[in-house]
């Protein structure tokens, strides 16, 4: 194996740092994602236990099918249509406050 050493000039590197509305939604919809596998953590599922996910105060339109890969969510719901079971976790992301309901789709019998 060859190895060698490059000396560098000084150079300086833009970046655009500015994010736009895009972006935004993107980021928003990985924090949901995160908050979504930290409650299926604490709720001790396992990766195949499928769950129904409802999604409050966030606009994921176009991450839906997204979502429900990262997170194992056979179904979508509005706020509306959720029912009062399974777990529910609250966070805010750039001044909106989202809350999500998780509730698992299989009991699974524990021996």
């Amino acid at each position: 194996v060859k190895t060698g050493k490059k000396e560098w000039q000084k150079s300086n590197i833009w970046l655009d740092t500015h994010m736009d509305e895009q972006l935004k939604k993107e980021a928003m919809v990985r924090e949901i994602i995160r908050n979504v596998q930290e409650g299926r953590k604490e709720m001790k599922l396992i990766v195949t236990d499928k769950i129904a996910l409802a999604i409050g105060g966030a606009d994921i339109s176009g991450f839906e099918k997204m979502i429900e890969r990262e997170v194992g969510a056979e179904e979508i719901l509005s706020e509306a249509e959720a029912v009062r079971e399974g777990r529910e976790r609250n966070f805010s992301f750039e001044g909106n406050d989202i809350s999500l309901r998780i509730v698992p789709k299989v009991k699974r019998v524990m021996k």
